[in-house]
């Protein structure tokens, strides 16, 4: 009941939010009435072959579901997934710590601000969270106990492999990281044995996922630099020279003031590495476990730590992403520690990383309360209801993130990908507009274009001879 109160009360007023959401939607529908993967979707994204080639788990999964149920309370999923994570961890803490101990370790995930923010919008991450907490443990009985447990361990590398791209990303460094730190090849061959039998079970389907992680990492490796910047103000074509070369997304600013932004989002990400770099303190006196729970977390803050510092390597996702797999691990490596080696000190630190969790839960949770450009407000009603009765309507959006939800309510094409294979296909759209809008209007024969007047206004695209169809405070509709 706590957990629900502090996941749900921040998301209640903006619940249905998107983008992503909105996609696995589609998918989930297109997967419950047809019943074979690779899921084939309508020819709704303008960008991207309607065959998906994305892992296919998360949305099969959510195709079972009844879908009556999943349209009226997606927002909900990611919760009751990470609610099975906070179980877990609840049950091993109880078991190795004591029940008050369990008690705080869940309190404190329940409250987990950067899950609160991240789930509050469906992803295929909350599944996969899941299935990979479940082979770190596997992994580790099969190392300590019997291997016996390498056969769960293997199967779930397979599933993980369908299921979710950077998650096998950090496995890949994982794997190496844990066979290094305990000198057994064990992890590594657990990996090489799930990658054979998941190319054993669907080949065809095996080879289409490793064919579209190549081609979103190849995409990224030329276009880090400009992930999450402003498309019309990175533009050659529109963005002002004092604009064009800001980088303001991701890696923004100057070295320091990057960093800075970037370290930031590091430690609220999970305050918890704090307890957990304690163990060093007591090195000589920990247990097998928690080696392995340290080790765990080391792993998982190097991989991050290499995606944001070697550019070469920040085509595989914001380290930022990665180092929220580490909070199971560090909240019961702290417990342990809290029972075992307990101090003044460490008592300090745990109060520190509480109160960090407070304030940045506080902060999520005042964010998340203010209308998004992803909400299904009443304004977006009205450009979706104009869209369906056109049966003609293929729409640009500025920004993207109104894309997927336009796609879902009006089932009208919209111009975006980036789902699946061909991401060539985008880049001269995105992450900057590369070329005048009006190439885009005839390439793909759009009709309209759907502007946020606080991202861009027309007069900025030079679009001044086009009819106004809708116009309200936030959104302005204008026909090619």
């Amino acid at each position: 009941m706590v957990f629900f109160l502090f996941r749900i009360f921040p998301v209640w007023k903006n619940r249905d939010r998107g983008c992503d959401a909105f996609y696995f939607l589609l998918c989930a529908e297109t997967f419950n009435k047809e019943r074979k993967v690779p899921i084939t979707l309508p020819y709704l994204y303008l960008l991207e072959y309607p065959e998906q080639w994305y892992p296919p788990l998360f949305s099969v999964f959510t195709g079972m579901l009844p879908q009556d149920w999943l349209k009226k309370r997606f927002w909900l999923l990611n919760h009751l997934l990470d609610a099975v994570v906070m179980l877990l961890l609840f049950v091993l803490t109880f078991f190795l710590a004591g029940l008050p101990c369990a008690c705080a370790a869940g309190l404190i995930y329940a409250l987990n601000p950067a899950q609160t923010f991240e789930f509050s919008t469906m992803t295929s991450r909350s599944l996969a969270l899941l299935f990979f907490i479940f082979f770190m443990f596997f992994g580790e009985l099969a190392l300590l106990s019997s291997l016996w447990y390498a056969v769960p361990a293997v199967l779930l590398v397979a599933i993980l492999i369908y299921t979710h791209k950077l998650t096998i990303q950090l496995l890949w460094f994982l794997c190496a990281f844990l066979s290094l730190m305990e000198w057994n090849l064990l992890w590594i061959l657990l990996l090489a044995a799930g990658y054979l039998l998941a190319v054993a079970v669907y080949p065809s389907m095996f080879w289409k996922i490793l064919k579209a992680h190549f081609d979103i990492t190849s995409f990224w490796y030329k276009n880090w630099m400009y992930l999450n910047v402003n498309q019309v103000e990175e533009s050659p074509i529109y963005g002002t020279p004092k604009e064009v070369g800001k980088r303001n997304g991701f890696f923004k600013g100057n070295f320091i003031a990057m960093w800075l932004f970037l370290g930031r989002k590091v430690f609220t990400s999970n305050p918890w590495i704090l307890t957990s770099l304690m163990a060093f303190t007591v090195w000589g006196s920990l247990g097998r476990l928690e080696d392995f729970l340290l080790f765990a977390v080391l792993g998982i803050y190097a991989w991050g730590g290499l995606t944001l510092a070697v550019p070469a390597l920040r085509c595989l996702g914001e380290g930022t992403k990665y180092v929220k797999y580490a909070k199971p691990f560090s909240l019961l490596l702290t417990a342990l520690l809290f029972m075992e080696h307990a101090s003044v000190f460490l008592v300090g630190i745990i109060i520190l990383c509480a109160l960090t969790e407070l304030v940045y839960y506080a902060a999520v949770c005042r964010f998340l309360s203010k209308s998004t450009v992803d909400t299904l407000d009443s304004e977006t009603v009205k450009v979706i209801e104009i869209l369906k009765a056109d049966e003609n309507a293929r729409t640009l959006c500025l920004p993207l993130h109104l894309a997927d939800m336009l796609a879902y309510y009006s089932r009208r094409p919209v111009l975006w990908g980036t789902h699946v294979y061909t991401f060539r296909d985008v880049q001269p759209f995105f992450p900057r507009i590369l070329e005048p809008l009006d190439f885009f209007v005839k390439k793909y024969h759009l009709t309209y274009i759907l502007l946020k007047k606080e991202y861009v206004m027309p007069e900025k695209l030079r679009l001044e001879n086009l009819e106004v169809v809708f116009e309200g405070k936030i959104y302005i509709l204008l026909k090619a």
